[in-house]
């Protein structure tokens, strides 16, 4: 049996993308491949600090809700939240051109929640289930999958992790545009903009 934790997300943006066709993306590895691409160009919250270049783009709005992808940018290693959390956006005109793209990870957690020392969950003969189940349990492996599709309308992503139990069944004033182009690795962000939270968050390196 299992215990599932599940993410689900799909949001359209608020301003629809146009196809671009194709251009070259230059992978984490040196490595170039021409792929889909869509572009925009919209007034956008646009920021910049440290080298890192940062982009909002906004999904439709829920009744509860304001989400949005923030695309971030930088030569350097950064630290993602934290980054994202100081910078101080400001409204630009932006020319915005990022790839079409699908990513998903599948990755079994048992040895690195083990290396974290997690260990006596696992255990057939010290793990302590009971209040849970009146049988006895332990955790025979966890499994986290996750994928996140990208194209003009909008996003779709989902993120599942699975604990495996073994045992027992259980209108501006016109300005010069910003030229935005994610044609290297960038960071993304979805970003429930009113309670702060970060739902997803990954980066894309190499173009399939």
């Amino acid at each position: 049996t299992s215990l599932v934790n599940a993410v689900y997300f799909k949001g359209n943006w608020r301003d629809e993308f146009m196809p671009s066709g194709k251009m070259t993306f230059h992978s984490k590895d040196g490595t170039e491949k021409d792929i889909d691409f869509m572009q925009k160009t919209k007034y956008m919250h646009y920021a910049e600090q440290g080298g890192v270049r940062a982009v909002e783009i906004p999904y439709k709005s829920g009744a509860n809700n304001s989400f949005s992808m923030y695309l971030m940018m930088s030569d350097d290693d950064f630290a993602t939240e934290a980054t994202l959390n100081s910078m101080q956006f400001e409204r630009k005109k932006v020319i915005l051109k990022m790839p079409k793209f699908r990513i998903s990870y599948t990755r079994f957690l048992k040895d690195d929640l083990k290396a974290m020392g997690i260990k006596t969950a696992f255990d057939g003969d010290t793990a302590d289930f009971s209040k849970m189940n009146s049988l006895p349990q332990y955790i025979d492996e966890v499994l986290h999958k996750t994928y996140i599709d990208v194209d003009e309308k909008g996003t779709e992503a989902a993120a599942v992790t699975a604990v495996l139990l073994a045992g027992a069944s259980a209108n501006p004033v016109q300005e010069e545009p910003i030229e935005f182009t994610a044609d290297r690795p960038f960071t993304f962000v979805i970003k429930d903009n009113t309670s702060g939270e970060i739902l997803f968050m990954g980066k894309f390196m190499y173009a399939d």
